[in-house]
């Protein structure tokens, strides 16, 4: 049977509560065992596509350089941010996201496309669009101080 809308936010609230627990069993927690994970446009990553174990890979990476990650609709109200599609199974999130980090505050815009499973209770595809400006100079700045680290 097909997920009701209600159904769809709850796990699109599940998948929000799984990046502000901010670790990688949390994650992935909500996602189904062939979850793809997209993250373009091909300018910023290349247009790099990841299945769970890849994922976990590159958030063992990330997790360690953001301390108190938390994310929020935009705007406070989900009706605003989120956009819900029941006949294709999918939500669109509008967030914003916020960390602390060894080089000052990382703030992000991001938008998620989540297409959930028939039973409409784990994330079957992501599609993640973020700041890739904002991303790129900061990742720059936290690659230049791990750099003159080094050298000290």
């Amino acid at each position: 049977m097909a997920p009701t809308r209600a159904q769809l936010l709850a796990t699109a609230h599940r998948f929000l509560e799984g990046y502000n627990t901010w670790t990688i069993k949390a994650i992935l927690s909500i996602r189904s065992p062939n979850c793809i994970h997209h993250v373009p446009p091909k300018s910023f990553s290349g247009s790099a596509s990841y299945n769970n174990t890849e994922f976990a890979a590159f958030l063992k990476n990330v997790i360690p350089l953001f301390h108190n990650m938390r994310s929020e609709a935009v705007g406070g109200e989900e009706g605003k941010s989120f956009i819900v599609d029941v006949d294709r199974w999918k939500v669109v999130m509008h967030l914003r996201g916020y960390a602390d980090s060894d080089i000052g505050p990382y703030e992000n815009e991001y938008i998620f496309m989540l297409r959930m499973t028939e039973s409409g209770d784990l994330v079957e595809e992501i599609v993640e669009f973020l700041d890739s400006g904002y991303a790129e100079a900061f990742f720059g700045k936290l690659q230049s101080r791990n750099e003159n680290m080094a050298k000290d």
